[in-house]
């Protein structure tokens, strides 16, 4: 109630309480480690806003993850603004690295630190991966799912039990690795681990808590011999490579290298492996012979890794008139 010329009046009074508030960041969950930007949206009423006017930071909640060797005691973690976009009321900032956790994203300006109920997570998860299984030699494939991956495979570590699994490919949702060959290695349970570069674990949240199993050579398909067979008329070679219980026929599933030189597979059946020799490094001497199933480096493989020999075949003579 307002006196105006002694007499009191009611006058309605309306505040936009909604505005100087944080509405939304975006993306709202990010690598731990991977420096990029992120897109803060504001409601600040009627007001102008240039990048001159605020300062971000982030403020620790909760530590989620209780493998973070690097977590310290800093208690904000500023991000500078790199751009502001008046318009649509948002402002970008550069996200430098935090800790595994939930963080409040304080923005402040001239009066104080706006409204706000945002927070970031940090966090790199492995949701699921295949197979569950494979030789305890190594060898095998091995596609993890998750979210929030690094974009360089240096920066996502795979471990199972005490040994790496090597990065072939990685996306923000996907890892694909082969395990390192160790013929000491015994048939165990393990745990897969994907590590956010070399400071802390993912979080794992697969049904079966990254559980991996390294399965006796003895119980997998066999390779027995390898014999180069030569094509007279194509003028070419092929190997065929004879074995026992083989399961996964694609030919695609199966690896076949020649002194590191990658041979193509044309079929598999049970007992039987066919491949066209496409490339040799060193003609007709015996190089290393590496055959890998889907299940990796089964029984055989030590034997055929010595090698196979390749006679040189004469099949024609070209002159020419100088």
């Amino acid at each position: 109630m307002l006196s105006i010329n002694g007499e009191m009046a009611s006058i309605p009074l309306v505040l936009d309480l909604t505005a100087n508030e944080v509405v939304s960041i975006s993306p709202a969950s990010v690598n731990p480690i991977v420096v990029r930007t992120l897109d803060l949206t504001l409601n600040m009423g009627e007001a102008e806003i240039n990048s001159s006017d605020f300062s971000v930071k982030l403020v620790p909640r909760e530590f989620t993850n209780p493998n973070a060797s690097y977590r310290t005691t800093k208690t904000e973690y500023p991000l500078n603004v790199v751009a502001v976009d008046g318009a649509s009321q948002t402002i970008s900032v550069k996200f430098g690295g935090a800790p595994g956790g939930i963080y409040d994203v304080v923005v402040s300006n001239q009066d104080g630190n706006l409204i706000s109920t945002v927070t970031l997570e940090t966090a790199v998860e492995v949701t699921g991966f295949s197979p569950r299984f494979g030789s305890q030699f190594g060898g095998f494939v091995v596609t993890i799912n998750g979210r929030n991956f690094a974009p360089e495979a240096a920066q996502n570590p795979v471990k199972i039990g005490d040994d790496y699994c090597l990065i072939e490919s990685v996306t923000e949702s996907e890892i694909k690795c082969r395990m390192s060959e160790n013929l000491g290695r015994a048939a165990q349970a393990s745990i897969l681990i994907v590590f956010v570069s070399t400071y802390e674990e993912a979080i794992c949240s697969d049904v079966d808590d990254c559980n991996f199993t390294f399965v006796d050579f003895n119980t997998l398909p066999s390779l027995i011999s390898a014999t180069p067979v030569y094509d007279a008329v194509n003028h070419k070679y092929d190997l065929e490579i004879v074995g026992s219980g083989i399961t996964d026929t694609d030919p695609n599933a199966v690896s076949v290298t020649i002194g590191g030189v990658a041979q193509t597979v044309t079929s598999v059946t049970a007992d039987l492996i066919t491949v066209e020799i496409s490339d040799l490094k060193r003609g007709v001497t015996a190089d290393e012979l590496k055959i890998i199933l889907t299940e990796g480096i089964v029984g055989g493989y030590s034997t055929l890794k010595l090698g196979v020999a390749f006679e040189p075949k004469f099949y024609g003579l070209s002159a020419t008139r100088l």
